[in-house]
């Protein structure tokens, strides 16, 4: 078995991130990265498929989400989805939408959060709109 490789933290301003990312990141009070953030954000950007785990509460949203949103096309070249995010609870979904919107911050992105035991009328009226990345739940 293969002991796991754990980065050492590094400042977000290291992992080539687009400057509208960045200030993003600084107007959410983020300036360096966990060890998660700072494995998976290079990998993710060079295309990799990535696989990560970690605790609680050390940024694994940011850490895919991140990637996501540094390399979606603009809502003026396409409104169709380009990635999906599916979690296991409706509260996680929430959460994750909330974080993607906040990463987000500065570039027109559209979000939606699907989940079961919501307004469906709501949901599919924001997929018809176009959306860019789907958080969903069953």
């Amino acid at each position: 078995m293969e002991t796991p490789i754990v980065p050492t933290p590094t400042l977000f301003s290291d992992l080539d991130l687009s400057p509208i990312t960045l200030r993003a990141l600084e107007r959410a009070g983020f300036a360096n990265s966990t060890p998660i953030q700072a494995g998976l954000i290079p990998l993710a950007l060079e295309g990799y498929d990535v696989i990560g785990q970690a605790r609680t509460g050390t940024g694994k949203t940011a850490a895919f989400s991140i990637p996501i949103l540094e390399q979606l096309d603009s809502l003026e070249v396409t409104r169709d989805p380009q990635a999906i995010i599916i979690v296991p609870t409706r509260e996680l979904a929430d959460q994750v939408g909330r974080e993607a919107e906040r990463l987000a911050y500065g570039v027109p992105t559209e979000i939606a959060v699907l989940a079961g035991g919501k307004n469906m009328t709501g949901q599919l009226r924001q997929l018809q709109n176009g959306v860019q990345i789907v958080v969903g739940t069953p």
